[in-house]
């Protein structure tokens, strides 16, 4: 599971690397924007998640980092981290309240 999660992390950086390289390429003044999609579970500490949460954390800081260093050239990175949602992986939350409250009650949407 840490292997794959470690793969998946640094295909994740080489798609953004190349994304930047493209959008240098085109020298538009508005730049560009990459946008990733995470989960809440980089934040939210659940038992037997370590490997989801370390690469969730780490795709949190790499846009972050990015961000910072692609200021110059007008690109922006941004994150989206939607809430819990009510499929079987988290069938825990219909029953245990306090594991939903925990999960951020006011994200959990429905599939």
């Amino acid at each position: 599971m840490v292997q794959n999660n470690r793969r998946k992390s640094y295909r994740t950086f080489i798609c953004s690397r190349e994304a930047v390289k493209h959008t240098k390429k085109q020298n538009t003044p508005k730049g560009g924007s990459i946008i990733y999609i995470s989960s809440v579970y980089h934040a939210i500490s659940r038992p037997y998640y370590i490997p989801y949460a370390i690469s969730k954390a780490g795709l949190e800081m790499m846009t972050k980092t990015m961000a910072l260093e692609l200021t110059i050239g007008n690109i922006r990175t941004n994150i989206f981290s939607p809430g819990a949602i009510d499929t079987n992986n988290n069938r825990e939350l219909r029953v245990n309240k306090l594991e939903l409250e925990r999960s951020q009650a006011d994200t959990y949407g429905k599939s």
